[in-house]
C-alpha cells in the first residue's frame, strides 16, 4: 500500500534522544509513511546514527551549516496528504498516528490534528503533566482557537501535530523566523484563520522532554513579547478588528500572570516586578475581564508553586 504520511523528524547533536525518538516512530502501529530526517549539521556521531537502520521508509538529509532556517526544508516534504514535523528529544506514543490519521481519513474538514502532551524530564521520567489537560476532546472551526487563546493561551501542541498537506502547499505555509521562537504559534493562528477545523483528543499520545532553562519563564515572556505584534498584524490584515484589542490584552495577561509566578517563586523582586508591570501598562494593558483573569491567574499559580515546591 502506497504511503499517506510524511513525519520530518529534526535533529542537532543529540543522538541519544534521537534513536529513542525514531525508534518510537518505527514502531508505530501505522506503517504507512516515509521518514525524512533532517540534520542541522550534527556530529559524526549522528550520522552513523542514522545509517546504522536499514529501513527503506527513511531519508536523511544533512546540512553542513547549522542554521535555524533549515527547518523549513521540511515543508517542501508535502507531496503525501499528511504531513507532520517531530523532535529528537520527544518520544510519541505507538498510536498517535494511527488515531490522528484515521480521525482525519474521516473528516475533511479537519486541517490539523493534535494531541495532549506528557511531559517528561531528561531521563524519560513523567512529571505528572499534561499540557493541555482537557475534559473531553476538542475541536476548533474558523476563529475559535483565537477567542480559546483570550483566556487559555496555547493550547495546540505543535509536536504532536500532523498537518493536511494540501493546506501547506496552497498556501505556501511555512516557519517565519521573523516572528522569533514562537514559529509554531503563529503558524497555528494563520492555519486557524483559513477554513479548516482543528482537532485535539485530550489523551496524551506524545512525550515532550523538557530540558533544564528550556521553559523558563523569561523565554516565555520573551517569546510573548516578539510574536505579539506580527498576531495583531494578521489579525487586521484578516480584518478581524474585533479580535485585536482582545487578542493585545490577552498576549499582555500572559505576560503579566508569567510575571506574577516568577514572583512568588522569588526569581524577581518586588522592585522588578513593579517595573514589569509599569512596561506591560505602558504596552496598553488594562485591566478588563481578560487581563484580571489572567492576574488572578498569576497570583493563584504562583502560590500554588510557592507553598508545594
Amino acid at each position: 500500500m502506497n504511503n499517506k504520511l510524511t513525519i520530518v523528524l529534526t535533529t542537532y547533536n543529540r543522538p541519544k534522544f534521537l534513536k529513542l525518538a525514531i525508534d518510537a516512530i518505527l514502531c508505530q502501529s501505522y506503517r504507512r509513511f516515509k521518514l525524512v530526517i533532517l540534520d542541522n549539521g550534527s556530529a559524526e556521531e549522528t550520522s552513523q546514527l542514522i545509517m546504522s537502520y536499514n529501513d527503506d521508509r527513511i531519508e536523511y538529509v544533512r546540512n553542513e551549516d547549522n542554521n535555524r532556517e533549515f527547518i523549513n526544508v521540511a515543508f517542501t516534504y508535502t507531496d503525501l496528504k499528511y504531513f507532520m514535523i517531530t523532535h529528537d528529544d520527544d518520544v510519541m506514543k505507538e498510536d498517535l498516528i494511527e488515531r490522528h490519521i484515521n480521525k482525519m481519513d474521516l473528516d475533511d474538514n479537519i486541517g490539523l490534528i493534535s494531541s495532549s502532551i506528557n511531559l517528561i524530564d531528561i531521563n524519560g521520567n513523567e512529571l505528572n503533566k499534561v499540557r493541555p489537560r482537557l475534559k473531553k476532546d476538542k475541536r476548533w472551526t474558523k476563529e475559535e482557537f483565537i477567542k480559546d487563546y483570550f483566556f487559555k493561551g496555547d493550547i495546540i501542541p505543535c509536536p504532536s501535530s500532523i498537518f493536511r498537506s494540501s493546506i501547506i502547499i496552497e498556501n505556501n505555509l511555512s516557519y517565519n523566523w521573523k516572528v522569533g521562537q514562537a514559529v509554531d504559534l503563529y503558524l497555528l493562528f494563520k492555519i486557524n484563520l483559513l477554513d479548516h477545523h482543528i482537532y485535539l483528543y485530550k489523551t496524551p499520545l506524545y512525550n515532550y522532554r523538557i530540558h533544564q532553562n528550556q521553559d523558563s519563564e523569561r523565554n516565555r515572556i520573551s517569546m510573548e513579547y516578539k510574536v505579539r505584534p506580527h498576531i495583531i498584524k494578521l489579525l487586521t490584515n484578516n480584518n478581524l478588528h474585533k479580535y485585536v484589542n482582545k487578542y493585545k490584552q490577552a498576549s499582555l495577561g500572559i505576560i503579566l500572570q508569567i510575571t506574577l509566578n516568577s514572583f512568588f517563586m522569588k526569581s524577581i523582586n518586588f522592585k522588578d516586578l513593579k517595573r514589569e508591570i509599569n512596561q506591560l501598562k505602558n504596552e496598553g494593558l488594562t485591566f478588563n475581564i481578560i487581563s484580571s483573569y489572567w492576574f488572578l491567574f498569576g497570583c493563584i499559580r504562583g502560590l500554588k508553586n510557592y507553598l508545594f515546591k
